[in-house]
């Protein structure tokens, strides 16, 4: 794992994107490393759940990690009605793009985040069109770089 930590930092100097291709076996101790790491590397960072309600995530960290962490939870309200909690805004699902894109334009200048984490992109992958895909993560990191 350290030298997935160093790769990924390295990463982060040299690039505002970075994406990570992680085989299944290895995806919790990824996922938990990511948030470490974010927490580490940024003041702040906006964590989009796209796979895990946040609850999950946050029950494996730190308190000191969670503490520069804002959630983005797309995956609590397709399970259950979710309950109001500090540093977590939800949507109503991981293929809500729209509501993804109004929710994360609203929690950077908010938040003052300086790095935002999707902790899966297979379910957005599984659930539109390619080219549907690009067109929204393009308006995301064009958000993202707007406030930063």
């Amino acid at each position: 794992m350290a030298d997935f930590a160093k790769a990924v930092v390295n990463a982060l100097k040299a690039n505002s994107i970075i994406i990570l291709s992680v085989q299944s076996k290895e995806y919790r101790e990824v996922q938990k490393a990511s948030v470490h790491l974010a927490a580490g590397a940024f003041k702040k960072t906006c964590y989009i759940t796209l796979n895990d309600p946040y609850e999950s995530i946050a029950g494996k960290a730190s308190a000191e990690d969670i503490r520069k962490i804002f959630f983005l939870d797309c995956v609590t309200s397709t399970i259950k009605k979710p309950s109001p909690a500090k540093d977590v805004v939800f949507v109503s699902s991981p293929r809500s793009l729209t509501e993804i894109s109004i929710a994360l334009k609203k929690i950077i200048p908010e938040e003052k985040t300086d790095a935002v984490v999707f902790d899966s992109m297979l379910i957005i992958l599984k659930e539109d069109a390619k080219d549907e895909l690009m067109k929204d993560l393009t308006m995301f990191v064009d958000k993202i770089l707007e406030v930063g």
